[in-house]
């Protein structure tokens, strides 16, 4: 469990530059009002934010439960993509439907350590999300 106030963030500020790789597989809990940047990848573990709580980056675990005053931001870069490419001003991001599903493949289930190895990918070659999103904007 993280102590009350806790607060993380990358020192240029950007929630991609702050990563938390837990193996193991007690539940993390933030507690009411902590404000989390980064992503944090926990896949035997439940994440659980309280009340209060605000969060930008990316969230992987065995379960996630949020709170009904749980605020989540997402790449809001994105908004101008909604604006500009579709005209359908800041509405484009919106959830139609949530679905949990088994994942596939199996040996995921089975063998978490290392995901690229699992689908066989070599991960020095793959670029960035930074880079992906600045090599394709408009």
């Amino acid at each position: 469990m993280h102590t009350n106030g806790f607060a993380a963030d990358s020192v240029a500020g950007s929630p991609m530059a702050l990563a938390f790789f837990i193996t193991a597989q007690q539940d993390i809990v933030f507690p009411q009002g902590a404000q989390i940047r980064g992503a944090y990848y926990a896949p035997e573990a439940a994440i659980q934010f309280s009340s209060a709580c605000e969060a930008w980056g990316a969230f992987a675990g065995r379960r996630i439960d949020m709170s009904n005053s749980m605020r989540f931001h997402f790449d809001e870069s994105l908004m101008d993509y909604w604006k500009e490419e579709t005209g359908l001003g800041g509405e484009g991001a919106v959830v139609l439907s949530w679905v949990e599903t088994a994942f596939e493949p199996a040996a995921f289930m089975r063998d978490r350590r290392d995901p690229f190895a699992l689908l066989g990918v070599n991960k020095a070659a793959l670029s960035s999300p930074y880079e992906d999103w600045t090599a394709n904007m408009p």
